[in-house]
């Protein structure tokens, strides 16, 4: 690390080098290099992506982080706006896109999208490339270890925050009525007369919010309850101890 930490230009040109021992070091991890030529015909740095293999679940690929994210900000900064537009954010296709919605974001609390900023290179901003991924590999690999030790201890199906969430939902679901429409699916009647359809084979609601999330809603456990399914197996296994 010491060459990393020298030149922005050095640390560009050891780049592969060191995404190569990242994914030798870390099984499962994946890596891309991106680059593209400037007006005189060389390559320059465009983006790189790492997805690291180290997880704290079985299998756990942690493709939900969006979603812990929203409730951080939903918690700290209090404006239900904000977590439907990191939501947009986060699944823009275009960099304009992006743009438009971060944008919005500073607009409406400049102080959850300096909170954005900063989550994780608060430290690293100004250091050389190898360097700045060093020091997200070190944060990450911190509280993976963290997690570690509390899965270790975890003895329900679900993550701790998952097994909370359904909890919140099976409070829910206690007061619905469910109809039985054939083996796979079946209508929920809400207490406000709203009526939804659960397909407990494909696992997915005409609400569409178990759809996206994956996580057991309130509709789909009392359809899990009345044909005596067990509730966590309805959940995605990224959201398991048991897989």
């Amino acid at each position: 690390m010491d060459m990393a930490k020298g030149s922005p230009m050095g640390s560009y040109g050891i780049l592969l080098t060191y995404l190569h021992m990242l994914t030798r070091a870390n099984i499962g991890t994946i890596t891309d290099l991106q680059t593209e030529e400037d007006g005189y015909g060389d390559s320059r740095f465009k983006y790189c992506f790492v997805a690291l293999g180290a997880s704290v679940y079985p299998i756990a690929s942690h493709g939900a982080c969006i979603v812990h994210l929203q409730r951080n900000v939903a918690a700290k900064f209090k404006k239900r706006i904000l977590a439907t537009l990191i939501s947009k954010a986060a699944r823009a296709f275009r960099k304009s896109t992006f743009n438009e919605y971060f944008e919005e974001i500073e607009r409406v609390s400049p102080g959850c999208a300096e909170y954005l900023m900063a989550i994780v290179l608060k430290e690293a901003r100004e250091l050389p490339i190898v360097s700045t991924l060093e020091y997200i590999r070190g944060t990450l690999m911190t509280w993976f270890e963290k997690r570690r030790g509390k899965a270790a201890q975890h003895k329900m199906d679900l993550a701790p925050k998952v097994e909370e969430i359904v909890q919140r939902n099976y409070e829910r679901s206690t007061c619905y009525e469910v109809i039985k429409i054939n083996n796979e699916h079946y209508e929920i009647k809400t207490t406000t007369g709203l009526s939804y359809v659960v397909d407990i084979q494909n696992k997915t609601c005409t609400c569409a919010e178990f759809n996206m999330l994956k996580i057991p809603y309130s509709h789909a456990i009392a359809a899990a309850v009345r044909c005596d399914l067990k509730v966590p197996l309805l959940a995605a296994p990224q959201y398991g101890t048991f897989f």
